[in-house]
C-alpha cells in the first residue's frame, strides 16, 4: 500500500490509483469519510514503510473481497491459489487447466492448446464485471492462427488478449489484479499422460 506524507489539514492515504481523505487516524485502523476502515496488521507510521512491507499482499486485501494470488504452478499438475473465499485463506491447489479472475479461480476443460477455442473462454465475456485483459498462458506454443481467432473474437468484446508461458501469465495477472485492473487468467496445464 504506498502511503504519502500528510499534506497540512487534509490528510490523505494514498492506494494504488485510489485516493481516500482520512479523519481520524486510530492505533489499527484509518477512518474515512464515507466511514469504510482499513485495518492493518501491525502499526504503521505514515511517513515510512519500514524493512520487509509486501506491498503486493497489502494492494490485494485493501478490498471488502480477497483477491487471488497464483503462488506457484506445474505445467502438468496445475496451480497453488492463494486467497480463495472458500479456502477461508489457505492455499488450493488447482489440479489441472484453470481459469483465473480477481476474485475466483476454476477448473477449466483444455488440457492441449487445441482444445481453446472462444466456447471454452466464453466465460471471460460473461462475467461481470467485464474483463479488460485476459492472459492465455501455456508452456507449449499455441498456433498462430489459432491465437488470432480468439484475439479477434475477444476484441469483440472489447478485450485484450496476451500470450505468454506460465509462469509469466502468473506473475503477470498476479501484478495486475494488484493494481485493481479487470484481468483473467486461462493457464493450460497439459497432462502428463498425453503423448
Amino acid at each position: 500500500m504506498l502511503i504519502s506524507k500528510i499534506i497540512g489539514s487534509s490528510q490523505r492515504l494514498r492506494y494504488v490509483g485510489r485516493t481516500l481523505k482520512i479523519n481520524a487516524i486510530n492505533r489499527n485502523s484509518l477512518q474515512t469519510k464515507n466511514t469504510n476502515v482499513v485495518t492493518f496488521s501491525q502499526k504503521r507510521y505514515l511517513s515510512e514503510f519500514g524493512y520487509g512491507t509486501d506491498l503486493l499482499n497489502e494492494s490485494l486485501h485493501h478490498t471488502i473481497r480477497p483477491k487471488i494470488v497464483f503462488d506457484s504452478y506445474s505445467a502438468t499438475s496445475g496451480c497453488d491459489v492463494r486467497g480463495m473465499e472458500a479456502a477461508k485463506g489457505s492455499v488450493v491447489h488447482m489440479n489441472g487447466s484453470c481459469i483465473g479472475f480477481p476474485h475466483a479461480c476454476y477448473l477449466w476443460k483444455p488440457s492441449n492448446p487445441k482444445e481453446i477455442t472462444m466456447d471454452s473462454l466464453e466465460v471471460i465475456t460473461i462475467h461481470e464485471p467485464s474483463i479488460d485483459i485476459l492472459l492465455v498462458g501455456s508452456d507449449t506454443p499455441i498456433p498462430p492462427r489459432l491465437m488470432n481467432k480468439i484475439r479477434e473474437g475477444m476484441r469483440e468484446s472489447g478485450i485484450v488478449v496476451d500470450h505468454m508461458d506460465l509462469l509469466h501469465a502468473c506473475a503477470t495477472f498476479n501484478v495486475l489484479n494488484g493494481e485493481d485492473r479487470n484481468v483473467a487468467v486461462a493457464l493450460l496445464c497439459e497432462d502428463a499422460d498425453e503423448d
